[in-house]
């Protein structure tokens, strides 16, 4: 069985997303400390402008996708029920099956809100004879990862 698991860079509709957060929060904190601050352009440069920067960046890499590709395996009918029920386990639900995969959401509120604004929390699933290939986010596919090399009942 080999197992590959792949990044994909952040995407530059997210990270604006959250700029534009990190913007309006830097602009709520950061107006009244510079209304009572001594420093007036180092409090402004620092909370307004430095701070959404880095929030945005941290969150998109963050959220960025993985993917997760297993091929040359023996038993894809027993991986296939292992996957669907490992990512049940981690709450998760079918959305809806065509023929691009299985798509999965997240019964927890917060991360179907999260999926809502930004798209970075739906799982998709493809199967074929070959091979399984699962794309989402890092909790999901490193979980499985995880579970697939080191902690699979054989």
């Amino acid at each position: 069985m080999n197992i590959r698991m792949k990044s994909k860079p952040p995407e530059l509709n997210v990270f604006i997303q959250y700029l534009g957060i990190g913007l309006l929060a830097g602009i709520a904190i950061g107006i009244p400390i510079a209304l009572f601050s001594d420093d007036l352009a180092v409090s402004t440069i620092l909370i307004i402008l430095l701070w959404p920067l880095a929030f945005a960046a941290g969150m998109a890499y963050s959220s960025r996708k993985y993917s997760l590709l297993v091929d040359n395996v023996a038993q894809m009918d027993e991986l296939n029920s292992y996957v669907m029920d490992y990512l049940v386990s981690e709450d998760l639900m079918t959305v809806s099956e065509d023929a691009g995969g299985i798509w999965m959401e997240s019964t927890k509120a917060w991360n179907r809100w999260m999926n809502h604004w930004f798209g970075t929390e739906k799982v998709r699933i493809v199967r074929t004879p070959g091979y399984i290939q699962v794309f989402g986010h890092r909790r999901y596919i490193d979980g499985l990862d995880s579970k697939l090399r080191f902690g699979r009942k054989k």
